[in-house]
């Protein structure tokens, strides 16, 4: 799950070497996913209306679906300067 995240997360951004994505499995069997990257590229991974994130996380729940897992997406926000 984390190298289909990266691998679509990566194809957005101007900075792929800043992409991190970490796993976390709650107890009921479903996983987190957390994004952190650039600050630059936040808006690029967003898109217009969230439309880029809402079509990530569609294809990254439907994945899981897949492997009957549920996933849910989180996209961290930078640390403060």
């Amino acid at each position: 799950m984390i190298k289909l995240t990266e691998h679509i997360i990566k194809s957005f951004v101007t900075h792929p070497d800043s992409v991190e994505v970490s796993q976390q499995t709650n107890p009921d069997g479903s996983l987190d996913l957390s994004i952190s990257l650039h600050p630059e590229d936040i808006p690029l991974v967003i898109g217009k209306q969230g439309k880029n994130i809402k079509a990530i996380r569609c294809l990254v729940r439907l994945k899981g679906a897949l492997t009957g897992v549920r996933v849910r997406l989180n996209l961290e926000e930078p640390p403060a300067a």
